[in-house]
């Protein structure tokens, strides 16, 4: 085979490769030919073939000798379970360690890649890892922070959100907390809008990433998903949040209440608190335009009703 040229030698060795595990050829996982066979390809840098790669990927000599690990053997060395770790792929962190032959569906891994990442994931989980794997941009994550709603390890929680670091399973725990209350949705899925567009036509009146997850768990705000799996909490659905009565409901918790709302209430004229804006009597909560504290209207109301 010397003599061959070497794409023709290369194509005869693909043959092989491929016809060595047929059930004519085969003998055992650990025939000695086999592993002469590959220590002949890994030597010589031939690049193997799926065919050869696919039935021996569980088996320790091959796995030793090709440095290729199946997503089963990942998961043991991660500490996380299949389920846990498949929401980086195939567009997370482990992207780059993915051998370049292998199927989306049944990845093969480099190990000095794998390796590389679990030694970067020590101490646990970089902002931007744990955005991705949640399905949420960085800074929603940092909301889901300032609610109290996910902690970062308490060594890195501090001002430079760049350096916070996760616990893998604290956040695995809270995805699953959140994923408990979502619903699969039985309707029409063009009713549904997702996380994310929800919290931006919501962003006028105060409402973030975090008050929506927060709704969600407390159990007034109806979630859904599409599937029967959720891939990520950037996929959670809502019906038009724009009709619904969830940001009174929400920021009621905090003493807020909505100028229309609260001059229907109390048999204003219309248009009354905005005259107490004109005024400099009171003014919208930071963040809304028609959300106000509701002490201060009561106060503004009781003088208005009592004045001569």
């Amino acid at each position: 085979m010397a003599d061959v040229p070497a794409q023709q030698r290369a194509k005869r060795l693909a043959a092989i490769q491929r016809d060595w595990l047929a059930p004519a050829w085969r003998i055992a996982d650990d025939d000695f030919s086999l592993r002469v066979f590959v220590d002949y390809l890994c030597d010589r840098a031939i690049p193997l073939t799926l065919a050869l790669v696919m039935p021996l990927k569980d088996v320790a000599w091959f796995e030793a000798q090709t440095g290729l690990w199946s997503l089963q053997r990942v998961t043991q060395t991660q500490g996380l379970t299949r389920q846990a770790l498949e929401q980086f792929d195939p567009y997370g962190p482990l992207r780059d360690c993915r051998w370049p032959r292998s199927y989306v569906t049944k990845p093969i891994f480099e190990r000095a890649k794998i390796l590389a990442v679990q030694q970067r994931w020590q101490n646990g989980w970089p902002l931007s890892d744990t955005s991705h794997w949640l399905g949420l941009l960085e800074e929603e994550v940092v909301q889901l922070v300032g609610a109290g709603l996910l902690a970062p390890r308490p060594t890195t929680h501090h001002a430079d959100c760049i350096h916070w670091l996760f616990d893998p399973h604290t956040v695995a725990d809270f995805f699953d907390r959140v994923a408990a209350h979502v619903t699969l949705f039985e309707g029409g899925r063009r009713e549904l809008v997702l996380l994310h567009d929800s919290a931006r036509i919501l962003s006028t009146v105060g409402i973030d990433h975090a008050m929506l997850v927060q709704g969600i768990l407390d159990g007034i705000l109806p979630a859904y998903k599409r599937y029967p799996e959720l891939p990520s909490l950037g996929h959670i659905c809502f019906l038009d949040l724009r009709t619904s009565d969830f940001p009174d409901i929400l920021h009621a918790r905090r003493g807020w209440v909505a100028g229309p709302r609260f001059v229907t209430e109390k048999g204003l004229a219309p248009g009354t608190v905005w005259r107490w804006v004109d005024a400099g009597l009171i003014q919208p909560q930071p963040g809304t335009r028609r959300y106000f504290e509701r002490q201060r209207l009561e106060e503004l109301a009781a003088a208005h009703l009592t004045a001569p």
